[in-house]
Order: structure tokens, then C-alpha cells, then sequence
């Protein structure tokens, strides 16, 4: 019996690398600060939104893996420094812009992706998942920062965002896991 048990396990970790095949979509494809938030709220009050980025991966069989999802800010349609921007969206001549946080930790506190900089990386519990279930929910929080002072209207913009992966739909203390985009 106990050879019956130890050979798949010994031929598990005989597999070099075993990726999933992921797909990411958000909850809400467009999150919103709001539909009436004055220019003076603006300036003292962070506004918050967010979104889930749903990871959907295949899998057979998990054991022993160490999933990680990283993240990144690749651009946006305007940015201010290292960071995606909102425009005024109703008059191309007005310069004013609201710049975006975007992390990974409700309140911006921590875990900032800026454009060219370091990115946010969910490990441990938005990565628990019973085994054969490969769904991660992971949280995307935006929030302004204050201190903008910019003229009445609508203000709008695109963040380009990459999440990399690490996930293994197999392994064992011996094999390793590669990361995909």
C-alpha cells in the first residue's frame, strides 16, 4: 500500500514545472470616485474606489504550492509622475489632472504599483484556495491624492495594469513553479 501512495508523489516531483492556463477579469471594469465631488472636497478629502481582479486558473491538482500574483502599473492615458492621472474629459484645453493611487491594501496606506516602480504582490490569504479550486480574488484599491486643485467638470482616465503570476496546478517540495503574464 505504501508504495502505491509514495510513487505518484515521487513522479510529481519528477515534473519540471507544471503552469496553469489564468485568465484575470475585474468585477468592475470601470470603478468610480463618484458621480458629484466638488473641486474643495477634492483638495482635503481622499476619494476611494475599488475593484476585485478575479484570477481564474486551471488546475487538476494543488499540493505544496506557493502561488504568488504581482501587480504592475505599465502607463496610463495621462500620468503625473509615477502615477496614472485623471483628466478633464469635457475640454482637452484645460491641463488640470487628479492623480490616482492604486495598490493592492485597502487605504493606500501601503502597496502603491507606480509606473516604473515596484509593484504589489498578493501572497498568503487572498491566495488560499481549496485544492483543485484556482480562483483569487484579489482586492484593487484606488484613491486620489489630495492636495489637487483643479476646476469643476468631468475628469476621467485609463490605467494600464499587468499581472504576473506565479501559480502551479502541480507541485511538491521538488519541482518549481514559473511565472507567466
Amino acid at each position: 500500500m505504501l508504495k502505491r501512495v509514495l510513487m505518484p508523489l515521487l513522479l510529481l516531483g519528477l515534473i519540471p514545472e507544471a503552469w496553469s492556463a489564468c485568465t484575470v477579469s475585474p468585477t468592475t471594469a470601470s470603478p468610480s470616485f463618484g458621480t458629484s465631488v466638488s473641486s474643495f472636497t477634492l483638495t482635503s478629502t481622499a476619494q476611494a474606489a475599488s475593484t476585485t481582479l478575479v484570477l481564474d486558473c486551471d488546475s487538476t491538482l494543488t499540493l505544496l504550492t506557493s502561488d504568488t500574483a504581482t501587480l504592475t502599473l505599465t502607463g496610463a492615458s495621462t500620468l503625473v509622475a509615477n502615477r496614472g492621472a485623471m483628466k478633464r474629459s469635457d475640454n482637452a484645453a484645460i491641463t488640470d489632472t487628479i492623480p490616482v493611487k492604486v495598490c493592492g491594501v485597502a487605504g493606500c496606506a501601503s502597496g502603491e504599483a507606480t509606473n516604473g516602480g515596484t509593484g504589489y504582490t498578493w501572497t498568503g490569504t487572498p491566495l488560499l484556495t481549496l485544492p483543485g479550486v484556482r480562483r483569487y480574488n484579489l482586492p484593487l484599491y484606488l484613491r486620489t491624492v489630495i492636495g489637487q486643485s483643479v476646476s469643476a467638470g468631468p475628469y476621467t482616465g485609463t490605467l494600464f495594469l499587468n499581472l504576473y503570476y506565479s501559480i502551479c496546478t502541480v507541485g511538491t517540495v521538488l519541482t518549481g513553479c514559473s511565472t507567466r503574464e
